[in-house]
C-alpha cells in the first residue's frame, strides 16, 4: 500500500519502508548529503541531509528517516538552512584550509555544499585536526585531515569489498579510520582496490601517483583492458593522457568498485618502453628483467608469428624446427605498480624497499 506525505508542498506517494531522501530524488527534489550513497546502506554520521517535519518542527535525517502517512516534509525552510550551515561550518573548522592547492579541487562534495549554502570564510575556532599517518604503498596517499568522518570508505570496505582492512579508531575527536593497531595500510588486509578513494566526498584519500593535480574536463567511458570481468571505468583524460581511473557506478557490472588493476593499471599505456613495432630480442629474454636500449631487431610480422606459440613454438618457414632461443620475441612486462603490488602480495617486496621516485621497473619478479 502506497504512502502519501507532503512534500514541499506537493503530495507525493512512496512505498513503505522508503526513506524521505528516497522518496525526494524520485521526486525530482534535491537533498545535499556527504556520507550517504546509494551502494551503501544508509547511515545518517554527516547530517547535511537534515529536513523539518512542519507538524511538530522536528528535524529528521532525511537518509534515515523511513516516510510515514500525513508527513509534512520541507526541505528548504529556514530553520533546515540554518541547522546546515552550522553542520557544514563544524565541519570546515576541523578542515585545513588548503581548498586552493587540494588534488580533489571541484570534484570536493564538501567544497560545493559549502558553496551552495554561502558559506565562505567560517567565524568558528579552528580545530586541529593533524594527519600522521604515512603511507609508503605506491596506491594510496591518506591525509587525514581533511577527513570528515562520513564513514564512506569503512562501510565500502566493509559492505561492497567485504575485506574490512579498516574501521573506527579512537572515540570523539581523535577518532580516525584506520586499520587494526592503526597501522599502515600495506600491513593489513587492504588490497588497494581503490574503492574508498573513489568513495571519498573530500581530499581525505587520494592516489599516491598524481600525473595532474586538479579537476580535468574531459573523461571517456570505457572498459577495463585487463581481464574479462567487463568492468566500467570513467578514465579522465589531461593534454591527450590518462591521469586518473574511476568506476562509473550505476548500473555497471562493477558498480562503484574495481580492482588494484582497473583502478591504478593504465600507466602503461603511456610508458616510454611500451612495444609499438615488432622485434625479436637477439638473446633470451625472462620477462623478470628490464630490456636494454637498442637490443631489438625490427622483425616482420610474418616471421614473428610462429614464435607466438612460446619457447618450444616450431617454425612454418623451417619444415616445422623447433625454434632458436635467439628467435624467441619479446614479451610485453605488467605495468610497474602492479608488478610491484603482486611481488609485495607473495612477501617478496615490501612496500620500504621502493625508492621513492625511483625506477620500480628495475625490482625483478
Amino acid at each position: 500500500m502506497a504512502v502519501t506525505i507532503t512534500l514541499n508542498g506537493v503530495e507525493v506517494s512512496g512505498h513503505p519502508g522508503m526513506t524521505i531522501l528516497e522518496l525526494a530524488r524520485e521526486s525530482g527534489v534535491h537533498i545535499p548529503t556527504l556520507c550517504h550513497d546509494p551502494h551503501l546502506a544508509p547511515y545518517g554520521a554527516c547530517r547535511v541531509c537534515l529536513v523539518e517535519d512542519e507538524r511538530n518542527g522536528a528535524l529528521l535525517a532525511s537518509c534515515v528517516a523511513p516516510i510515514a502517512p500525513g508527513m509534512v516534509i520541507n526541505t528548504r525552510s529556514p530553520k533546515v538552512i540554518e541547522s546546515r550551515k552550522i553542520i557544514v561550518k563544524l565541519m570546515l573548522a576541523s578542515h585545513p584550509d588548503s581548498c586552493m592547492v587540494c588534488d580533489k579541487g571541484n570534484r570536493c562534495q564538501l567544497r560545493q555544499i559549502a558553496a551552495d549554502l554561502g558559506i565562505g570564510l567560517i567565524d568558528l575556532h579552528r580545530i586541529p585536526h593533524p594527519a600522521t599517518m604515512m603511507d609508503v604503498n605506491p596506491f594510496i596517499e591518506r591525509d587525514l585531515s581533511k577527513c570528515i568522518l562520513c564513514a564512506k570508505c569503512i562501510r565500502a570496505d566493509q559492505e561492497i569489498v567485504c575485506v574490512g582492512a579498516i574501521d573506527y579508531f579512537h572515540r570523539g575527536f581523535p577518532s580516525k579510520p584506520a586499520t587494526v593497531g592503526d597501522t599502515a595500510l600495506e600491513a593489513s588486509e587492504c588490497t588497494f582496490c581503490g574503492t574508498c578513494v573513489a568513495l571519498c566526498p573530500t581530499g581525505a584519500l587520494s592516489e599516491k601517483i598524481k600525473p595532474y593535480r586538479g579537476t580535468t574536463t574531459t573523461s571517456v567511458p570505457t572498459v577495463c583492458p585487463f581481464c574479462g570481468c567487463g568492468c566500467n571505468l570513467d578514465l579522465e583524460i589531461a593534454g591527450g593522457r590518462i591521469v586518473r581511473a574511476a568506476p562509473i557506478g550505476g548500473h555497471s557490472p562493477n558498480g562503484v568498485t574495481a580492482c588494484v588493476r582497473g583502478s591504478y593499471g593504465y600507466d602503461f599505456v603511456h610508458s616510454p618502453e611500451r612495444l609499438r613495432r615488432h622485434g625479436l630480442r637477439p638473446r633470451l629474454l625472462w620477462i623478470r628483467f628490464r630490456p636494454q636500449p637498442g637490443t631489438l631487431d625490427p622483425a616482420a610480422h610474418e616471421d614473428r608469428r610462429p614464435a607466438q606459440t612460446g619457447l618450444m613454438g616450431r617454425s612454418r618457414q623451417g619444415g616445422g624446427r623447433r625454434l632458436r632461443q635467439d628467435e624467441v620475441p619479446l614479451r610485453f612486462r605488467k605495468p610497474c605498480r602492479l608488478r610491484v603490488f603482486e611481488m609485495h602480495q607473495r612477501g617478496r617486496l615490501p612496500f620500504a624497499e621502493i625508492r621513492p621516485g625511483g625506477d620500480r621497473n628495475q625490482q625483478r619478479g
